[in-house]
């Protein structure tokens, strides 16, 4: 088996995992740039009210509740994030958060609370990136301009995945932190080098979402990984008295009409469905001007031979795309602009791919932000972490 054959493997395995658990992992890059407080920034609670640092956090059609949250039991469910949540200030969607429930329940909410506060919020989950094991609810803090604080600044929560009957789950006692890209100059983005441009075994850069905002400031495009990007339409082949399935393709009298405009009796309308996702994609730059990426992409490509059009069930294949490219990059510490350049000759440049461009930075967030013809693009990357490389698919959830 050669090489190209094993990474395809590989990649086809780390997509079944990502894309039915929306894999991510724990964040541990080692400097957090914290204030003293078991690296999760300063203690929140001993300078602000409970009820304050509630106010400070942003969450998205959020209904406000008076009162303490319920008991929650522990049905086992799985979230993304084993410790602290990090999010950057000045971000539009924060901190991507995913909870795993195997299809196993219905989520449609996340009770979210600080501690010992008289309120707490009630989030529906983000419908369009529901999926048949994951659900997602977005967690941002944005701290007024005349607030005097320090950065980074963290904020203990509670989050409770809630069902349609309100009822909770589970629940997870997480930290949110807040930091200052201004104040991350003392991080880097880059890896030591470890004698090869091979992905390092500890930590990598994790695409987290993009964001595209039109020349009035709306958000008009989004992407995340697992995120499945649809094509609808209709179409159509025969069915026999026998019930067997035929195309236009291989058989003459499969048609939808005759020439004088009458129905075919055996013609079937079908519904056809498919998609095209990013399953993840994945950066690491080293401090030697080097960096590598990666991506894989999955698709579904409709099979008329293959579909039952008496019942129909439409049929397809799908098809994994392994996207690996190095090159070079000009990153020095307090940056705010980024030159990448691939080697556009081995192996040739496929894929997702980045452009140099403005950058900001904290110790766990790197985003890239692109002016292109009047509108505004932002790739949000995280920090994630693994116990060994990326292939032995171990990844981690709380």
């Amino acid at each position: 088996m050669n090489t190209s054959t094993i990474k395809i493997l590989m990649a086809y395995l780390i997509v079944c995992l990502i894309a039915f658990v929306s894999c991510e992992t724990e964040p541990d890059p080692g400097n957090r740039n914290n204030n003293g407080n078991n690296g999760t920034g300063n203690n929140a609670a001993d300078e602000f009210a409970a009820d304050e640092l509630s106010e400070f956090l942003v969450l998205e059609d959020a209904a406000k509740i008076t009162g303490d949250p319920k008991e929650a039991p522990d049905f086992q469910l799985k979230i993304n994030f084993k410790d602290t949540i990090f999010v950057m200030k000045g971000s539009h969607l924060g901190a991507r958060v995913a909870v795993r429930h195997d299809g196993l329940h219905d989520i449609t909410g996340f009770y979210i609370a600080v501690d010992n506060g008289s309120f707490y919020y009630d989030v529906p989950v983000a419908e369009d990136e529901a999926q048949d094991s994951t659900d997602i609810v977005y967690v941002n803090i944005e701290v007024p301009e005349k607030t005097d604080i320090d950065y980074p600044l963290t904020i203990p929560i509670r989050i409770q995945p809630h069902g349609p009957d309100g009822e909770p789950l589970d629940e997870f006692d997480k930290e949110v932190t807040i930091e200052d890209p201004e104040a991350g100059v003392d991080c880097s983005i880059t890896h030591p080098f470890t004698g090869s441009n091979e992905h390092p075994d500890d930590w990598w850069w994790y695409w987290d979402y993009t964001l595209g905002f039109n020349y009035d400031g709306e958000l008009f495009h989004f992407e995340a990984p697992g995120l499945k990007q649809v094509s609808s339409y209709q179409t159509g082949g025969c069915c026999s008295e026998d019930g067997t399935s035929s195309t236009v393709a291989d058989d003459p009298y499969c048609f939808e009409k005759f020439s004088d405009g009458s129905p075919n009796p055996v013609w079937r309308s079908i519904d056809v469905a498919h998609y095209f996702v990013w399953n993840y994609d994945v950066l690491w730059f080293y401090d030697n001007g080097t960096f590598g990426h990666e991506n894989v992409s999955s698709q579904t490509n409709y099979r008329p031979s293959k579909s039952d059009f008496c019942n129909n069930k439409a049929a397809y294949d799908e098809d994994i795309g392994f996207f690996l490219k190095k090159g070079t990059h000009d990153f020095t510490s307090g940056t705010d602009y980024l030159t990448v350049s691939y080697d556009v000759t081995n192996p040739p440049v496929y894929g997702r791919t980045l452009r140099s461009g403005q950058i900001e930075y904290t110790c766990h967030i790197l985003v890239f932000i692109y002016e292109i013809e009047g509108q505004k693009w932002e790739i949000v990357f995280r920090k994630y972490a693994v116990e060994g490389t990326l292939f032995t698919l171990n990844i981690i959830w709380d």
